[in-house]
């Protein structure tokens, strides 16, 4: 019996709303980063449209909070699949230059104390 494989979120827009490899990606995120001193922040709004777009002023704001080991990203279902509030509670993130775990365990806290989020990845097919 094969062994169960965890899912994958493929970097849908690579190369669309931002760049596709790792070293353009990382080129571009360091153009966009703005200077200044980083704070501590319990959270912060950015936006998140394709990089030439959105890029300059998601940069300064990324670039002004001291960024802590684990992020909760936020975001609308552009798909209209699944259940309009959802997590993906386990997984990988695939991103140009490497993969982004899930942390589960946070995933199963958060799933734990909402009313109104279910474990779902259909959003992300």
């Amino acid at each position: 019996m094969e062994p169960l494989k965890s899912p994958v979120r493929e970097a849908a827009v690579a190369g669309q709303f931002y760049p596709g490899s790792a070293g353009d990606l990382r080129r571009a995120v360091s153009e966009m980063l703005g200077e200044g001193p980083a704070r501590r922040a319990l959270g912060v709004m950015a936006p998140h449209a394709g990089y030439i777009y959105s890029g300059a002023v998601a940069g300064e704001v990324y670039a002004s909070v001291a960024l802590p080991h684990r992020f909760v990203i936020i975001g609308p279902n552009h798909t209209g699949l699944g259940p309009p509030a959802s997590l993906m509670a386990e997984g990988t993130w695939r991103l140009p230059g490497g993969d982004v775990a899930i942390d589960t365990a946070l995933a199963g806290d958060i799933l734990s104390r909402s009313s109104v989020l279910t474990a779902d990845s259909s959003a992300h097919a």
